[in-house]
Protein backbone atom coordinates (compact mmCIF):
# COMPACT_ATOMS: atom_id res chain seq x y z
CA UNK A 1 0.00 0.00 0.00
CA UNK A 2 1.48 3.44 -0.49
CA UNK A 3 2.20 5.28 2.34
CA UNK A 4 3.33 8.89 2.03
CA UNK A 5 6.20 8.72 4.44
CA UNK A 6 7.27 5.26 4.12
CA UNK A 7 6.24 4.86 0.52
CA UNK A 8 5.18 0.99 -1.00
CA UNK A 9 4.57 -0.90 2.25
CA UNK A 10 3.70 -4.52 3.38
CA UNK A 11 -0.38 -3.98 4.68
CA UNK A 12 -1.34 -7.43 6.47
CA UNK A 13 -4.11 -8.62 8.05
CA UNK A 14 -4.53 -11.13 10.39
CA UNK A 15 -7.70 -13.00 11.01
CA UNK A 16 -8.10 -15.58 14.10
CA UNK A 17 -10.47 -17.53 16.71
CA UNK A 18 -13.55 -17.91 14.43
CA UNK A 19 -16.39 -18.77 15.86
CA UNK A 20 -19.85 -19.40 14.87
CA UNK A 21 -22.57 -16.74 15.69
CA UNK A 22 -26.02 -17.16 17.07
CA UNK A 23 -27.24 -15.67 13.52
CA UNK A 24 -25.19 -18.56 11.95
CA UNK A 25 -22.26 -16.68 10.27
CA UNK A 26 -18.59 -17.72 11.36
CA UNK A 27 -16.53 -15.07 11.86
CA UNK A 28 -13.15 -14.21 13.27
CA UNK A 29 -13.15 -12.34 16.92
CA UNK A 30 -9.49 -10.67 16.93
CA UNK A 31 -8.89 -9.11 13.74
CA UNK A 32 -5.06 -7.52 13.66
CA UNK A 33 -4.13 -5.17 10.77
CA UNK A 34 0.21 -4.34 10.53
CA UNK A 35 1.44 -1.93 7.86
CA UNK A 36 4.66 -1.51 7.12
CA UNK A 37 5.04 -4.35 10.19
CA UNK A 38 3.91 -2.01 12.91
CA UNK A 39 0.37 -2.65 14.08
CA UNK A 40 -1.87 -0.34 13.22
CA UNK A 41 -4.96 -1.60 14.52
CA UNK A 42 -6.75 -4.08 16.42
CA UNK A 43 -10.90 -4.95 16.83
CA UNK A 44 -12.42 -7.42 19.06
CA UNK A 45 -15.50 -8.25 17.75
CA UNK A 46 -18.08 -9.36 20.10
CA UNK A 47 -21.07 -9.53 17.87
CA UNK A 48 -22.18 -10.62 14.46
CA UNK A 49 -25.55 -9.35 13.06
CA UNK A 50 -26.43 -10.19 9.74
CA UNK A 51 -28.66 -7.83 7.01
CA UNK A 52 -28.77 -4.82 9.52
CA UNK A 53 -29.81 -1.79 7.05
CA UNK A 54 -27.35 1.14 6.88
CA UNK A 55 -27.42 4.08 5.86
CA UNK A 56 -24.07 4.40 3.55
CA UNK A 57 -24.63 7.70 1.96
CA UNK A 58 -21.64 9.97 2.09
CA UNK A 59 -21.78 13.71 2.97
CA UNK A 60 -21.20 16.14 0.32
CA UNK A 61 -18.60 17.72 2.44
CA UNK A 62 -16.61 14.54 2.20
CA UNK A 63 -17.35 13.49 -1.38
CA UNK A 64 -16.28 17.02 -2.68
CA UNK A 65 -13.50 17.41 -0.79
CA UNK A 66 -9.89 17.31 -2.09
CA UNK A 67 -6.91 17.43 -0.22
CA UNK A 68 -5.07 21.28 0.45
CA UNK A 69 -2.04 21.82 -2.02
CA UNK A 70 1.35 21.59 -0.49
CA UNK A 71 2.50 24.72 0.84
CA UNK A 72 5.53 25.78 1.81
CA UNK A 73 6.68 29.21 3.53
CA UNK A 74 9.79 30.80 2.66
CA UNK A 75 11.76 32.51 5.65
CA UNK A 76 15.42 34.02 4.95
CA UNK A 77 16.99 33.11 7.45
CA UNK A 78 20.27 34.46 6.89
CA UNK A 79 22.35 35.42 3.56
CA UNK A 80 21.84 32.84 1.19
CA UNK A 81 20.06 30.87 3.67
CA UNK A 82 16.13 29.77 3.55
CA UNK A 83 14.37 27.94 5.97
CA UNK A 84 11.18 25.90 4.25
CA UNK A 85 8.37 25.16 6.29
CA UNK A 86 4.48 24.54 5.99
CA UNK A 87 4.59 20.69 5.95
CA UNK A 88 5.04 18.37 8.44
CA UNK A 89 8.74 18.56 7.70
CA UNK A 90 11.23 21.27 7.35
CA UNK A 91 13.93 22.00 4.93
CA UNK A 92 16.63 24.79 4.44
CA UNK A 93 18.14 25.74 1.26
CA UNK A 94 21.52 27.28 0.77
CA UNK A 95 22.56 29.10 -1.59
CA UNK A 96 26.05 28.50 -2.92
CA UNK A 97 28.23 30.25 -5.84
CA UNK A 98 26.56 28.02 -8.92
CA UNK A 99 23.67 25.68 -6.79
CA UNK A 100 21.27 25.48 -4.33
CA UNK A 101 22.04 22.84 -1.23
CA UNK A 102 18.89 21.34 -0.02
CA UNK A 103 19.26 19.88 3.85
CA UNK A 104 16.55 17.39 3.81
CA UNK A 105 14.44 16.34 1.02
CA UNK A 106 10.54 16.34 1.69
CA UNK A 107 8.77 13.58 2.63
CA UNK A 108 6.50 12.99 -0.36
CA UNK A 109 6.31 13.73 -4.35
CA UNK A 110 3.29 16.87 -4.28
CA UNK A 111 5.73 18.73 -1.48
CA UNK A 112 9.37 18.06 -3.19
CA UNK A 113 7.66 19.36 -6.30
CA UNK A 114 6.35 22.47 -4.60
CA UNK A 115 9.28 22.90 -2.63
CA UNK A 116 11.69 23.02 -5.48
CA UNK A 117 8.99 25.95 -7.20
CA UNK A 118 9.37 27.81 -3.90
CA UNK A 119 13.61 27.54 -4.34
CA UNK A 120 13.80 28.83 -7.29
CA UNK A 121 11.58 31.56 -6.84
CA UNK A 122 13.44 32.47 -3.80
CA UNK A 123 17.01 31.70 -5.54
CA UNK A 124 16.18 32.58 -9.38
CA UNK A 125 19.13 31.26 -11.66
CA UNK A 126 20.28 28.62 -9.69
CA UNK A 127 19.11 24.97 -9.28
CA UNK A 128 19.01 22.83 -5.98
CA UNK A 129 21.90 20.09 -7.18
CA UNK A 130 22.86 18.45 -3.87
CA UNK A 131 20.44 17.39 -1.06
CA UNK A 132 21.53 16.55 2.16
CA UNK A 133 19.32 14.24 4.60
CA UNK A 134 20.44 14.16 7.91
CA UNK A 135 17.62 11.59 9.45
CA UNK A 136 18.41 8.58 10.51
CA UNK A 137 15.51 6.32 9.37
CA UNK A 138 16.41 7.39 5.76
CA UNK A 139 12.91 5.33 4.51
CA UNK A 140 11.30 8.67 6.31
CA UNK A 141 12.42 10.58 3.20
CA UNK A 142 12.08 7.64 0.55
CA UNK A 143 8.91 10.28 -1.77
CA UNK A 144 10.97 13.43 -1.49
CA UNK A 145 14.18 11.39 -1.86
CA UNK A 146 12.38 10.04 -5.54
CA UNK A 147 11.96 13.35 -7.04
CA UNK A 148 15.39 14.86 -6.35
CA UNK A 149 16.80 11.98 -7.75
CA UNK A 150 14.19 12.56 -11.03
CA UNK A 151 15.64 16.32 -10.78
CA UNK A 152 19.44 14.62 -10.86
CA UNK A 153 20.73 16.39 -7.46
CA UNK A 154 23.33 14.24 -5.61
CA UNK A 155 22.18 12.87 -2.10
CA UNK A 156 23.73 12.99 0.50
CA UNK A 157 22.52 10.92 4.02
CA UNK A 158 24.60 11.54 7.04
Amino acid sequence: MANPVLGDILAETDYTEYERAPSGVTFPLPITQREGGHRSLDLFITAVEVNIPVDTAIPDSIRNASPPPARVDVEKIGNGIYYLCGGTYHSVAIEMSDQVVLIEAPVDEERSLALMRSVAEAIPGKRVRTAVNTIITLTLRVDGVRSAKRARLSSLTS
